[in-house]
């Protein structure tokens, strides 16, 4: 017992709706068991399955048992013939007629209307599946962003409250110089300016961080207003070189060839095919055999009619074949024809599209790795010539025009660092989903 809590606590996602820690796993592993998507993508495709099961009930012999009671006027049955000059009468109508039938039928030939319906539903339920995988790889994906997207607002946040604090201590600065003759009242109002436009600046981070949050919860699942604290941070590329281990013709066989979208296009054009199968199956002739055992009160296959339960029974074999239904089978036929010519063109259309997500993708992972490898010199740098700056300028060597654009030169680089490391988890994500968990993606983290 104490076994079995420790595997449902290991394996259940962790309680998030009081508000705690929550990293990049726990929040992929949360929306997969929350997502509503997902939900209803699973829905879909067990719905799908059940389907596929009624269609195979068709091709198996099928029980049903009827009973039924009908009040008749009363009467009398009387012969009558040319030579009795009176009718004789034969007999009493039985006027409470009561009758229980039980009957079995099997379809023995339908011109492979029935196998090929079911074959259809099979594949589309399989398809369905694969809808519900690809899903899963949206939802990885969308989770993915909305974690990245709140960790970059709160990175905002941080990087604009340092701004404020570092222009707070301008403006004592500033003042201090003032009182000394060393700056102007120009000097000092233009700090006050930037310092105005700095906290415009973090009230926004802030509300974008709150609306982050929000936006995270309700992928994942969990109430909009619950209070998390991200533990992943992003990477600086150093797993990079794994992705360039294979050309990207590999990585478009990949997504070709493994991706559940594709598949799911191939399976969708088989069962278009064996729709087409299906609606011929009607220029066949149509066999069935049946069997009925009634037991009836009174039975009418005995004579003369008496008021009690007899049993009687029947077996035979229908043929039905249409020789003229005004072109309904033709154009049947036809449509499915089109469909499975529209199914084809919707998979070429598909491979097309990933061929150019693919590439877009590895562009745009190649893309991140640069600016990481550029905004981190210009962070760097940036840093360097403030803090140079800011000696100057406690000195009075320095304007208040100069500390300013030092400052904002650092802000704005450490932003763009920062959105840099989140390009790349973005990307990294984004590869992924295109190729469809490449092996030569799937480390790169």
């Amino acid at each position: 017992m104490k076994w079995s809590l420790l595997v449902l606590l290991i394996l259940l996602p962790p309680d998030l709706s009081a508000g705690t820690e929550l990293s990049i796993d726990e929040a992929i592993r949360t929306g997969l068991s929350k997502n509503r998507s997902l939900q209803i993508a699973t829905l879909a495709a067990d719905a799908e399955w059940a389907r596929a099961s009624e269609a195979d009930a068709q091709m198996l012999p099928s029980l049903s048992v009827s009973g039924s009671y009908n009040r008749l006027s009363d009467g009398a049955f009387r012969l009558s013939t040319t030579n009795l000059p009176q009718p004789i009468q034969v007999g009493n109508v039985v006027v409470d007629n009561f009758a229980v039938q039980v009957g079995v039928r099997q379809p023995l030939f339908t011109g492979f209307r029935l196998s090929s319906l079911s074959d259809a539903a099979e594949l589309t339920a399989h398809a369905a599946r694969g809808d519900q995988r690809m899903t899963e790889q949206d939802v990885i994906y969308a989770v993915t962003a909305a974690y990245w997207s709140l960790y970059q607002a709160r990175k905002m946040t941080e990087l604009s409250s340092g701004n404020v604090r570092r222009l707070e201590q301008y403006r004592q600065d500033a003042e201090r110089l003032g009182r000394a003759g060393l700056a102007t009242r120009n000097d000092i109002l233009q700090i006050e300016v930037q310092l105005g436009r700095a906290r415009i600046t973090l009230l926004e981070a802030e509300t974008g961080a709150r609306v982050a949050e929000m936006r995270l919860n309700t992928t994942i699942g969990l109430p909009a207003a619950t209070p998390v604290t991200l533990t992943s941070h992003p990477g600086n590329g150093d797993g990079a070189a794994v992705a360039s281990t294979g050309p990207v013709e590999a990585l478009v066989d990949s997504a070709l060839g493994r991706r559940p979208d594709v598949l799911a296009a191939g399976l969708r054009l088989l069962a278009a095919e064996e729709m087409v199968n299906a609606a011929s199956g009607s220029w066949w002739p149509q066999l069935e055999f049946s069997a009925h055992y009634n037991y009836s009160n009174p039975n009418q296959r005995y004579q003369p009619i008496t008021p009690e339960f007899l049993g009687s029974w029947d077996v035979g074999i229908t043929m039905l074949f249409e020789i003229w239904n005004w072109g309904k089978t033709g154009s049947q036929v036809e449509q499915a024809e089109a469909m499975q010519k529209s199914s084809a063109l919707r998979k070429t259309q598909l491979a097309e599209s990933i061929i150019l997500e693919v590439h877009t993708s590895l562009f745009s992972f190649e893309q991140s790795l640069q600016k990481i490898e550029v905004s981190a010199l210009a962070v760097e740098a940036a840093r360097e010539n403030l803090r140079g700056i800011s000696e100057k300028y406690a000195s009075g060597l320095a304007t208040s025009s100069e500390i300013i654009d030092a400052e904002i030169d650092l802000f704005s680089s450490e932003v763009e660092f920062s959105a840099a490391r989140v390009e790349y988890e973005l990307s990294v994500a984004e590869l992924k989903r295109a190729v469809g968990e490449h092996p030569e993606i799937a480390e790169i983290r």
